[in-house]
């Protein structure tokens, strides 16, 4: 018998025989009649929504229980999802009081004033789990909610302001749990900013005011009321919007710790500011505001808006074939930095009359050479200019002035560049064609080979780090799979053991980082370097706030530090300090984003070489790129707005040629990229083949599939929006996976049944079949859970093994609780040693989470990704180093019978085919790869007058065991629509959530009924029919007029809950009823489609 314990944080569930004895989880599947439970459980725990308490019993967290699907959470048996109201109010003397309470009410009807019936208190409550005469489970947001409440209200707060920070907690929890908040809680918004923006506003000649604004106040409310406290208060009373507000700054913790309240206070102590310190602000924003709790984006434009922001303007030299060249810099951050050269005396003497010209008419800027350029600074530059153009054979270096200058002098920038093109270009076109040359050490593990592409790219660092070229830094953006990790490894352990011992950093997400420690270990045996964890608590070991000097020799020991991004940020000055020998990015699209904090601390290190790592240099557009190269050798591809204007926008045309665009754009970064995508390296991996099966659709499939089509052309001609008919093709590309996942639940369908009515999963077992005939191992990849299950279901009954089902939220490592969750490398790990035949199904996004599964060398595309670059990550699973069998990828796709129309799978196939070019350009935006919802509703043939409307024909249910096979949603509409045709009148569904326990409103002629659904297995005990009676109060004062309650079954109900009917005069429909008005009354899968569309709000 399933048992059910209920704890304050968690839930268990377990299996006890008829002695009492706990059964093993592992035999649940043999001590059930169905391993239908056992299968739900697993999937949970292995996706982490679960965990195995014990090795018996199976726990599940309630703020976890909102993952769980509807299928699942019916499998399991649960208590209903409590339906009714959860009214807050509070005791004290108003939201500020220190000893303020909450109180928290479970009503069935809360009208806004908690006067609603009363249906469980406290005592009735354990966690999530509500008691009494009914038995319900609190949403993961309600629980949530709940918890929050009892935390506060067990907590001692020695001032207002923080009460009012928790209150603000409270008002955001609600809206999500949809709670009721009395007159004293809903009336009063709390805002409790986490970042504040600044308005600039002109108050005189060259005198500008900053004033705060936060986002979430939609008038100057608070402007005002900050500016008449001569202090910054913690917390302001306004009035936005005829609504009561109060603002809560945050409290600060220590002296050191920056708040909004800190900075609020240096804004009071200075609040208007000219021209020039504006400039300085936007120049160097982080030297006076903390950019974690000031956003300064709007504050930037509108400097620029204002006109008040001006470029700065330095000299420059910058070589030219033998000579040097003087020049003007014009580090211009709105617009992006140029440079203008003056070649010659004859440029220097124009620029001279210029200057002299505009003094005499007392102008402070000129035009020259097009550009616009301040005069302030403009003698030092033509003086700088001079000197060089007197000397061209040498540079006029900053140290040869240093002597000369002072303070209040400008810098003479010296910058090497193709001065002419205006571009950084000269070092790197000297290694455009040089031959990379490799140096072996002699400590790689007698088991490790390097593959040719790894001597490769091991010599292209080697050779690339060195004189004569000393790059700064490269991108190694090889395609996955294709061991980039080794390839660095080995670079590293070559400097170490060849120019002297440095420290080395590695930053990597921290799913990652145990990974790399193991590979060292794994390809080093005799390493040589230490390993140093620095990051979490033991990276207080070796980085001490208090003591720079102890932190820097700390880290600058030979070692390699493996490190996250987050500590990264987080320490940004301790490692900005260290002279890093080598740094690596692992997973470098994490500093794709300029400005960023963790951006901004990657490009402050100071490094001999920089190595940045990534499969996808280019997710969602080309300054992705742009922003990773600049990491590694800054200035390469010019400013982000020059390089934007050149590469990005031209993106937005369709007339660009993409293939030249990329091309040019990988000439010019030239051997600071290297990329090998797999057909690159072919030889270092087995062969791999593409097939396609283009298979009829079964009779029960194709009806439905062409029932399904006329729906959208009906629901088109009703709805002109777009969204009716992409749900309708989102149901085509459901329908030709199986025709029943749109309205059945599968896993109450005969196995024989469903391979029949399924072209692709007909075609999937004989592949399948194949397979294990060879002793050899499968993939099949697909989103949809059902459709998991199904394949589940089919390949127990067909092969005698149960798949592991990975979707994309199993958890990345192990929990350090008692309750052990699967990770999903160790499921996989499982799924590998087991010798011979095995299958596993995966979601395709789970795919993209770096697993290495080459013991399976078959890989079929049940269900196709939008994004033919993520679906080959998905491939490439499989088809990696590591990979010594021949691949075979599959793609069974279902087609109309007679070729009558181009069916989805062939129309998606045919998208995916014309964007695959583009996901193999290794330099376009995989984000931008993916199909779009313009494109499927322009390419599926949504023109009724080419079917045959004879060929339509719906599903037709003509008994209770046809009804019964729905999925729970489907079912209620059924019912629904059986009323409908039994009683005529009309028939709405109640809302999915928050239906307060009526699932169907019947209107008729002269009565009215509220409807409670129950499909259940076993008799209908006592709480049946209790639940739509607290419904009536709602929907009475919702429409205005009486209902009855009625309660519909495909079961029986228990003689307790027919005499509770009959008391509270519930009307009882069960099977017999039901079994009769179905037999009378046939209804078809239109029917409930339609209906489906007919929900209250």
């Amino acid at each position: 018998m399933i048992k059910y314990s209920y704890y304050n944080d968690f839930l268990e569930i377990y299996l006890e025989t008829h002695d009492g004895e706990v059964v093993l989880f592992e035999n649940w599947a043999t001590e059930l009649e169905s391993p239908v439970l056992f299968n739900v459980c697993n999937d949970l725990k292995v996706n982490g929504v679960a965990a195995l308490n014990g090795l018996k019993k199976i726990a599940i967290n309630y703020e976890d229980i909102s993952q769980i699907d509807n299928f699942e959470y019916e499998v399991l048996g649960l208590p209903e999802q409590y339906p009714y109201d959860v009214f807050l109010d509070i005791m004290g003397a108003g939201l500020s009081d220190e000893n303020l309470k909450i109180r928290y009410f479970f009503q069935d009807f809360a009208h806004e004033n908690g006067s609603g019936e009363n249906l469980f208190f406290n005592k009735h409550r354990i966690g999530s789990y509500l008691k009494n005469k009914l038995e319900f489970l609190l949403s993961s947001n309600q629980y949530l909610l709940i918890r929050e409440i009892d935390r506060i209200n067990a907590s001692d707060f020695t001032d207002s302001t923080s009460i009012l920070k928790e209150m603000s907690t409270i008002q955001k929890l609600s809206v999500e749990a949809k709670a009721v908040l009395s007159m004293t809680l809903h009336d009063t918004l709390i805002v409790v900013p986490n970042k504040v923006k600044f308005e600039i506003s002109e108050i005189g000649d060259d005198k500008y005011k900053l004033s705060p604004i936060i986002e979430e106040i939609s008038s100057n409310q608070f402007q005002e009321s900050f500016d008449s406290y001569p202090i910054v208060k913690s917390s302001y009373r306004i009035t936005d919007n005829d609504k009561s507000v109060r603002v809560v700054l945050d409290k600060d913790e220590n002296e050191e710790s920056q708040s909004i309240k800190k900075q609020l206070e240096q804004l009071k102590q200075k609040n208007q500011f000219t021209g020039e310190e504006l400039n300085e602000i936007y120049n160097n924003p982080t030297k006076f505001w903390d950019a974690d709790l000031i956003d300064l984006d709007d504050f930037s434009k509108r400097v620029v808006e204002l006109g008040i922001y001006k470029p700065r303007f330095y000299p420059f030299i910058s070589p030219y074939k033998s000579e040097w060249l003087p020049g003007i810099v014009i580090d211009d951050k709105a617009e992006g930095t140029r440079h203008v050269l003056i070649k010659n005396e004859k440029d220097l003497e124009e620029l001279r009359q210029l200057v002299d010209e505009s003094r005499t008419q007392g102008k402070k800027s000129i035009t020259y050479k097009d550009e616009e350029i301040n005069l302030t600074h403009i003698d030092s530059i033509i003086e700088n200019a001079q000197k060089q153009l007197d000397s061209p054979k040498s540079p006029i270096t900053t140290a040869e002035k240093e002597s000369e200058k002072s303070e209040s002098e400008t810098r003479v920038l010296i910058i090497k560049e193709n001065a002419e093109e205006n571009e950084y270009l000269e070092e790197v076109a000297l290694v455009k064609d040089v031959s990379y040359t490799f140096t072996e050490v002699d400590n790689l593990a007698d088991d490790i080979k390097l593959k040719d592409h790894q001597r490769d790219g091991v010599a292209w660092l080697q050779t690339l780090s060195k004189e004569p070229y000393l790059v700064p830094g490269v991108l190694l953006a090889d395609d996955m799979g294709l061991g980039k990790t080794l390839q660095v490894l080995y670079f590293i352990e070559w400097v170490s053991q060849n120019y002297g011992k440095k420290p080395v950093l590695i930053v990597a997400p921290v799913s990652l980082l145990e990974n790399w420690k193991n590979e060292y270990e794994k390809f080093f045996p005799q390493a040589s370097l230490d390993v140093v964890t620095l990051w979490g608590s033991d990276s207080r070991n070796y980085i001490i706030p208090s003591n720079k000097e102890q932190t820097i020799q700390n880290l600058s020991k030979p070692a390699i530090y493996f490190t996250t991004y987050e500590t990264l940020r987080r320490q940004q000055i301790p490692m900005a300090l260290i002279n890093w020998g080598i740094v690596v990015l692992d997973e470098a699209q994490k500093v794709k984003t300029p400005g960023t904090l963790v951006t901004n601390a990657a490009k402050a290190l100071k490094v001999d070489f920089k190595v940045a790592m990534t499969g996808t240099p280019v997710e969602n557009s080309l300054m992705d790129l742009w922003c990773i190269i600049d990491f590694c050798s800054p200035g390469l591809l010019e400013n982000a707005k020059e390089f934007s204007r050149k590469y990005q926008k031209p993106l937005e045309d369709e007339n660009t040629d993409v293939k030249e665009l990329t091309e040019d754009l990988r000439e010019r970064i030239g051997a600071t990229l290297m990329r090998r995508m797999k057909f690159d390296v072919a030889k270092d991996l087995p062969s791999i083949d593409y097939l396609k099966y283009e298979i009829a659709m079964p009779r029960i499939q194709y009806d439905t599939y062409l029932n399904e089509l006329n729906s959208i052309v009906e629901l088109r001609e009703e709805d002109q929006s777009s969204n009716p008919v992409l749900r309708g093709i989102f149901n085509l590309r459901s329908i030709s996976d199986h025709p029943y996942l749109k309205h059945y639940q599968v896993e109450n369908i005969e196995t024989e049944e469903l391979i029949n009515s399924s072209a692709k999963l007909k075609k999937v077992i004989e592949i399948l079949s194949d397979i294990k005939g060879n002793d050899e191992k499968a993939i099949v990849f697909t989103e949809n859970k059902s459709m998991q299950r199904l394949l589940r279901k089919v390949i127990k009954k067909r092969f005698g093994l149960t798949p592991s089902i990975i979707n994309g939220e199993t958890p990345t490592s192990k929990s350090k609780r008692d309750k052990t969750k699967l990770t999903r490398q160790q499921e996989i790990d499982k799924y590998q040693s087991k010798q011979g035949f095995n299958v596993i199904v995966m979601s395709p996004i789970a795919a993209g989470f770096g697993l290495n599964i080459t013991e399976a060398n078959h890989v079929i595309h049940y269900t196709r990704h939008w994004n033919p670059a993520k679906e080959q990550q998905a491939t490439d699973r499989a088809y990696r180093i590591g990979q010594d069998k021949p691949v075979k990828v599959y793609y069974p796709m279902a087609v109309a019978p007679n070729d009558k129309f181009e069916t989805f799978d062939l129309v998606l196939d045919k998208l995916l085919q014309r964007k695959s070019h583009l996901a193999s350009a290794s330099l376009f935006p995989t984000e931008q790869i993916e199909i779009s919802r313009d494109d499927l509703i322009k390419s599926i043939n949504l023109d009724s007058s080419n079917l045959d409307s004879s060929e339509k024909k719906s599903l037709e249910f003509r008994n209770i065991q046809d009804l019964e096979k729905l999925k729970a949603l489907d079912f209620e509409a059924a019912i629904a629509v059986l009323f409908e045709k039994k009683y005529g009148g009309d028939t709405w569904l109640t809302p999915v959530s928050n239906d307060k326990g009526a699932d169907v409103i019947f209107f008729g002629d002269s009565e009215n009924y509220l409807i409670q659904v129950k499909r259940s297995a076993s008799r209908l005990d006592i709480t049946s029919g209790q639940e739509v009676t607290y419904a009536l109060p709602e929907y009475q004062n919702k429409y205005d007029r009486k209902f009855l309650p009625m309660v519909v079954t495909n079961n029986y109900f228990t003689e307790s809950a027919i005499d509770l009917a009959r008391q509270n005069e519930v009307k009882l429909i069960d099977r017999d009823t039901l079994r009769m008005w179905i037999s009378e009354n046939h209804i078809n899968t239109n029917d409930i489609d339609k209906k489906m569309n007919k929900r209250t709000s």
